[in-house]
C-alpha cells in the first residue's frame, strides 16, 4: 500500500470505532455501516450481541487482532481491500447472511472456530494460515485467488457437514481436510479447481457427495519435496479432472480405497506411489523428516515391506479397474504388473 494512501487515513481506537458503528447503527435511516480509509491501531473485537445492520469495512487498515465472539449478525459483513497485520478470527458467531474477505491481505492466521456462516467468501492477495475447527456450520464455502495468490496453510478440521465447498485459482503451500465424521452426504459439494498445492492431505474423509479435482498439480518450491496423502480416507466416486498425479514426490495411500474414482485426462508416474496399511508407514515418514533436513545431500534408505507390496498390489488394481473401465487404456498399462 503506497505511503501515500497511508498517511491520508484516520487513525482511530477499538473504542473509537465502536462508537462509530454504535451511532450509524442508531440511524433509522441508513440501511448499512459503511467504515472507509480507516487505521484502527488497537485490537478490535465484538463480543456478545446482536448486529442487525449491514457492516461494510473498505481499504481499511488493522493494526492489531480482529475479533468476534459469540456475536450474531443479522445481516451481512465484508472486508475490502483492508490489510490485517495481525490476525482475523471468529468464535461461537452467527452469520446469518455473509462474510466477504475480498481482496484483503492477512499477514497472520484467519481462525474460524464454532461458527456457522450461510456463505463464506475469501478472496486474498496473501494469507498465512485458514483454520476452520470445532462445530462450524458452513452452507457455502468459497476461497479463491488469481495466480500467484498463496496461502501458506488452509486446514480444515471440522465436526460438521460443509455443504458447499469450492477453492479455486490458489497457490497453497499445505491444504489439509480432516474429519467429517458424518462424511461428505448425498448433497454435499467439494470442489477444488486450478491450484497448486505442495502438501496435500485428505484425512479419514468418506465421500458420499460430489467431489471433483480438476486441473490441479504440485507447488513446485525449491529444496522441498511434495506430497498428495490419502489417509483413512474413502473417495467414493470422487472425479480427478487434468489431475497431475505425476506432479507430486509422492502419492502416499495409507489405509484409503480409491477404486471407484473417475480418473479424466489424468497424469500418472507409478514411481512415486506408495501405499500402506497400519503402522507400515511409520519407519517410511520417520525416514522422510530425516530426507526432507537433508534433501540436497542423501537419499535414506527405505525398503518396501512385504505387507507394503500387497497392499500397493490391491491399490494399483484398483487403479487399473479405475482407468480401463473409463476407457483410459493408456495409463492403465501403467497399473499392469508390480
Amino acid at each position: 500500500m503506497k505511503k501515500e494512501r497511508i498517511n491520508n487515513k484516520q487513525r482511530i481506537s477499538n473504542r473509537e470505532l465502536h462508537q462509530l458503528l454504535k451511532l450509524n447503527d442508531n440511524d433509522l435511516f441508513s440501511p448499512s455501516i459503511v467504515i472507509n480509509d480507516k487505521i484502527i491501531v488497537d485490537d478490535f473485537s465484538v463480543m456478545g450481541g446482536l448486529i442487525s445492520k449491514s457492516i461494510q469495512f473498505k481499504d481499511c487498515i488493522f493494526i492489531k487482532n480482529v475479533g468476534f465472539l459469540t456475536v450474531t449478525f443479522e445481516k451481512s459483513i465484508s472486508f475490502e481491500f483492508c490489510h490485517f497485520y495481525d490476525g482475523f478470527f471468529t468464535v461461537a458467531t452467527t452469520f446469518s447472511e455473509f462474510l466477504f474477505l475480498l481482496k484483503c491481505k492477512v499477514k497472520n492466521n484467519i481462525s474460524l472456530a464454532d461458527s456457522s456462516f450461510k456463505l463464506l467468501v475469501g478472496e486474498f492477495s496473501f494469507c498465512n494460515k485458514i483454520i476452520i475447527s470445532g462445530e462450524s456450520k458452513i452452507n457455502n464455502l468459497s476461497f479463491r485467488g488469481k495466480e500467484n495468490n498463496l496461502i501458506q496453510e488452509l486446514i480444515l478440521s471440522l465436526n460438521s457437514i460443509v455443504e458447499k465447498f469450492h477453492i479455486s485459482n490458489l497457490n497453497i503451500k499445505k491444504l489439509e481436510i480432516n474429519s467429517f465424521p458424518k462424511g461428505l452426504n448425498s448433497d454435499a459439494e467439494l470442489e477444488i479447481f486450478n491450484c497448486k498445492i505442495n502438501s496435500f492431505y485428505f484425512n479419514n474423509i468418506s465421500n458420499n457427495g460430489r467431489l471433483i479435482l480438476k486441473n490441479n498439480q504440485a507447488l513446485q518450491i525449491k529444496n522441498e519435496s511434495s506430497f498428495l496423502t490419502f489417509d483413512n480416507s474413502n473417495l467414493g466416486e470422487a472425479e480427478f479432472v487434468q489431475f497431475d498425479f505425476s506432479s507430486f514426490s509422492e502419492l502416499n495411500i495409507v489405509n484409503s480405497f480409491i477404486g471407484d474414482s473417475k480418473f479424466i485426462n489424468t497424469e500418472w508416474d507409478v514411481s512415486n506411489i506408495n501405499v500402506f496399511k497400519g503402522k507400515d508407514m511409520e519407519g517410511y515418514f520417520s525416514d522422510r523428516k530425516y530426507k526432507k533436513k537433508w534433501f540436497k545431500f542423501c537419499k535414506p534408505s527405505y525398503y518396501e515391506t512385504d505387507s507394503q507390496l500387497k497392499q500397493k498390489k490391491d491399490v494399483f488394481k484398483q487403479i487399473k479397474y479405475a482407468l480401463s473401465s473409463q476407457g483410459d487404456f493408456v495409463n492403465e498399462k501403467n497399473f499392469h504388473a508390480l
